[in-house]
């Protein structure tokens, strides 16, 4: 796979015909040729700048959303690993003649982030494609909102229409699909619409509120902060006691209770801010800000992902998908997602993608991790599975690492631990007794500074008094924090 080095010296045209037979292999519903293809094209498209361009204009009217989507990642994987200007600039322009030109973006939401992050690269460094309208390449993109119609009975009448009810049953309750993908996926979308005022999380009305109150000025922000600071004097009284208990390995949680005169202090600080507020202030007082101070959090309202899952189920089916067409479909004995998967179950991913553009051209993102109430902007705005890093690329043939790959920590060793003494594990020793290779990663001949690095190695055990063999799975996590020349680990 490390063929960017070739690719700067070979012959023009042996580049653009690898470029184009990766790119069809892009269509396969094997996910490791598919990731291969990904990553191989990654490495031709940094070894030949001026394929990129080509193989978006080749390819972008392809009705098959698997090239589209998996060519714009290569494409971006390259600008990550090789931001030269002249690349930047070439994949900018392909992107805004070839995906933006036009009505619009396809209706894919990963076409559309990739396309926008290249995009963002070209802003960044003041290479906007010429004669490009950039709002017009900003979202939302106007595409309709999804229409929930359909029915269980309806998705059963079009399954047995086309000879088979896989799809139908895997984009419905209790489906690994279902369960998994759809409910994730869809979950930051709350059900108000863009054309009616945003949907305020409970954060967000408090924050409302408190800037209000600080807009008065006066004795009122005064005891404001009174009944803000009570009010963490309480939280912190609440907050339970943990022990480990060394002699059975194994954590206490001793919970506490708020003292009475804790309580009191609250309500007498509550009363008088009450007091200093205006009647309008007052009456809201209840709904947004009383909810903190008290601690009664409202669970977060979650869209239905039921009439998303008919709709996929239906939309999968009207791409094309009959018995007859594809009677060999793949059959997966476990619940393990197979590395050949179904060409329904290609179907399911392409329409999972069209009705998640459809919701954010036209729906709020309502999550309670302190981000906020927002539209879709970029990719980072909501948690949307990745199927590929373009940015990392395995090692190169014949060698067991590559300047093309990230290079981490040193591997986490296992070593041989009583069944009694796996609580003590992280505790016994010191895995991060050599800080300095933790500290850097290597890409391209670059140093990176390595900001938070996870890994884990599973083992099975026959010592386990539970059951005779079970797998057990040791963590370590590294959170490093650089201020001049302090460096903080955090381990477990």
């Amino acid at each position: 796979m490390g063929i960017e080095c070739y690719a700067r010296t070979a012959d023009a045209e042996v580049v653009r015909l690898a470029g184009i037979t990766l790119t069809w292999l892009l269509t396969v519903t094997n996910r490791t040729i598919r990731d291969r293809a990904t990553k191989g094209l990654v490495n031709l498209l940094v070894g030949g700048p001026l394929l990129c361009p080509e193989l978006i204009n080749r390819f972008h009217a392809v009705d098959d959303p698997y090239v589209l989507d998996r060519l714009l990642a290569a494409s971006y994987g390259a600008i990550c690993l090789d931001p030269t200007s002249d690349r930047i600039a070439a994949a900018a322009q392909a992107v805004a003649d070839s995906i933006f030109r036009g009505v619009g973006p396809p209706i894919h939401l990963s076409i559309r982030a990739w396309s926008i992050s290249i995009l963002q690269w070209a802003a960044e460094r003041n290479l906007s494609p010429a004669n490009c309208d950039m709002e017009r390449m900003r979202p939302p993109f106007g595409s309709g909102p999804p229409v929930f119609d359909v029915t269980e009975d309806e998705l059963g009448k079009i399954a047995a229409a086309a000879g088979d009810d896989r799809i139908a049953r895997s984009c419905q309750r209790f489906s690994d699909f279902f369960t998994y993908v759809i409910e994730g996926e869809i979950s930051a979308f709350d059900e108000t619409p863009l054309t009616e005022p945003a949907p305020f999380t409970q954060d967000e009305r408090s924050g409302l509120f408190e800037t209000s109150v600080r807009e008065l000025g006066g004795n009122t922000v005064d005891r404001l902060d009174n009944l803000l600071l009570a009010m963490e004097a309480a939280r912190k009284e609440e907050s339970p006691i943990f022990t480990f208990n060394k002699s059975s390995s194994s954590i206490l949680i001793k919970p506490r209770k708020l003292k009475k005169r804790t309580m009191e202090m609250i309500l007498r600080a509550e009363k008088a801010f009450l007091h200093s507020l205006p009647e309008t202030l007052r009456m809201k007082y209840t709904s947004e800000l009383a909810p903190k101070i008290h601690r009664k959090f409202e669970p977060p309202e979650r869209r239905d992902p039921q009439p998303a899952g008919l709709w996929i189920g239906r939309r999968a089916y009207q791409l094309g998908w009959t018995k007859d067409r594809f009677p060999e479909e793949p059959y997966a004995s476990d619940r393990s997602r197979p590395v050949k998967e179904r060409i329904g179950k290609k179907y399911q991913w392409i329409a999972l993608e069209e009705l998640m553009a459809r919701l954010a051209d036209n729906y709020w993102i309502k999550t309670e991790n302190g981000k906020g109430t927002r539209s879709y902007k970029f990719r980072q705005d909501i948690w949307h599975r990745d199927r590929i890093d373009p940015t990392i690329l395995p090692p190169k043939f014949g060698s067991s690492s590559s300047t093309a790959c990230f290079l981490g920590p040193p591997p986490l060793l296992i070593e041989d631990i009583e069944e009694t003494d796996l609580a003590h594990w992280p505790f016994r020793f010191d895995h991060f007794d050599d800080p300095e290779s933790w500290l850097t990663g290597e890409l391209y001949g670059r140093q990176w500074l390595i900001a938070d690095w996870s890994e884990s190695v599973n083992e099975k055990r026959a010592d386990s008094p539970i059951q005779q063999i079970r797998s057990v799975g040791r963590y370590r996590h590294l959170f490093l924090l650089s201020h001049t020349k302090k460096v903080i680990g955090k381990r477990s």
